[in-house]
C-alpha cells in the first residue's frame, strides 16, 4: 500500500526503498505508487529547483536522492529532467567549504546534512546527471576535513564532537 506523507523525507523514502526492489515509475507492482510519489516531488519543487514543503536541505538533499534514483530505474525524460532541476539546486546551495547545512547561504557545512547531499550527488553521477567535477572535489575535501586525528567524524570541519555515527555519514560519502 502507498501513504503519502506530505513531509518529504518521508515521501521521499518510499520510491527509494521500492526502487531498491526494481519497482519504477515504469514496471514493478508498485509502479503507480513510485509514479504517484515521483510525481509528488515534481510538483512540490519550485522553480529554482528546490523542494518546497519545509524547506530545509535535509529534505532537498533527500528529494534529489529520490528523484535521480527514480530517473535511474525508468529512464524517463520528465523524471531526468527533474532530477536534474533538482540537482543544479543542490550544486547551487554547496557552501564555500565544500559542505552544506540547514539552508542555502552560509560558509560552514556540517556532515549530517553533507552526507544526504553527497549520496545524491552520487546518485546523479550514477544515472549521468551533470555533476560538476568541482562540487564533487568539495564534498570530498569537506569530508576530510571533517575528521580528527582519530579518523571519527565531527559535525563541523573545525568544531564539534566526534561520533561513530559522524563517521559513518562521512564513510558512505567517501565510497565509490
Amino acid at each position: 500500500f502507498f501513504l503519502m506523507i506530505r513531509r518529504p523525507p518521508r515521501s521521499t523514502l518510499f520510491p527509494y526503498t521500492t526502487l531498491f526492489r526494481s519497482h519504477s515509475e515504469i514496471a514493478g507492482e508498485y509502479k503507480t505508487n513510485v509514479k504517484n510519489a515521483l510525481n509528488w516531488l515534481k510538483s512540490n519543487m519550485s522553480d529554482k529547483g528546490y523542494m518546497k514543503a519545509q524547506g530545509n536541505m535535509y529534505n532537498h538533499c533527500i528529494a534529489t536522492w529520490a528523484l535521480a534514483e527514480g530517473y535511474g530505474m525508468g529512464r524517463l525524460p520528465e523524471t531526468q529532467e527533474a532530477a536534474q532541476k533538482a540537482m543544479n539546486a543542490l550544486i547551487q546551495a554547496q557552501y564555500s567549504d565544500g559542505g552544506w547545512r540547514y539552508g542555502v547561504n552560509g560558509s560552514n557545512g556540517d556532515l549530517s546534512v553533507a552526507g544526504w547531499a553527497i549520496m545524491a550527488i552520487k546518485s546523479g553521477k550514477t544515472v549521468h546527471l551533470n555533476v560538476p567535477e568541482s562540487s564533487i572535489q568539495g564534498a570530498m575535501k569537506f569530508l576530510k576535513a571533517c575528521c580528527n586525528s582519530d579518523g571519527l567524524g565531527t559535525y563541523l570541519t573545525s568544531t564539534g564532537m566526534a561520533s561513530k555515527a559522524k563517521s559513518k555519514s562521512g564513510l558512505a560519502g567517501l565510497t565509490e
